[in-house]
């Protein structure tokens, strides 16, 4: 048959949900989902917007079913990815004395975080877990050494505060998941 004739899921999706599921999931649920592609798209269905729904809500389901501190893990990597975007952003815009390495060590914890999340949602592989680990440790150490630092300061500023606490607990959340949690709870 032709393309045109029998339409296919866009295969980066199908991709997408393949990593993000648990390998003994990765064959059925793809391939349910592609017969139901099908028979949609022979009655008609627009099926593109259909799909992407469909896979969306499967990995956010899977986002969040590993468990209380891989959830809290991920989100606590999208604050700190964040919070770094935001201070990589201030540093660019204020230009206080010494902001390039400010900056250099801003993009490397949000680098550092995202790094974290991936690993957390999609590879399982020991050296990876290994190299977010260290990414973590590196983080935590900045955490806690910008709190011990503010705490000492004689102008208290308390972003500083919250995003150190962020990546210390960021830290320990990841030597959790990424070392301590049971085998059975790893997907």
């Amino acid at each position: 048959m032709r393309q045109g004739q029998n339409p296919e899921p866009p295969r980066w999706l199908e991709n997408l949900l393949t990593c993000a599921l648990p390998p003994s999931r990765q064959d059925d649920i793809p391939g349910d989902l592609r017969e139901e592609f099908h028979a949609r798209s022979v009655r008609g269905v627009p099926v593109n917007l259909w799909y992407i729904r469909q896979v969306a809500g499967l990995i956010g389901r899977q986002l969040y079913s590993g468990g209380k501190m891989r959830t809290l893990l991920l989100t606590c990597c999208g604050f700190t990815l964040l919070a770094c975007v935001w201070l990589t952003t201030m540093e660019s815009i204020l230009r206080h004395p010494g902001y390039p390495s400010r900056m250099i060590l801003d993009a490397l914890l949000g680098a550092g975080s995202l790094a974290i999340g991936l690993v957390v949602l999609f590879l399982a592989t020991t050296i990876w877990r290994w190299l977010a680990l260290a990414a973590a440790v590196a983080a935590g150490g900045v955490g806690i050494s910008a709190i011990v630092r503010d705490a000492r300061a004689v102008h208290f500023e308390g972003f500083v505060l919250l995003i150190g606490s962020a990546l210390s607990i960021q830290a320990a959340l990841s030597i959790w998941v990424l070392v301590f949690r049971p085998r059975r709870e790893r997907t």
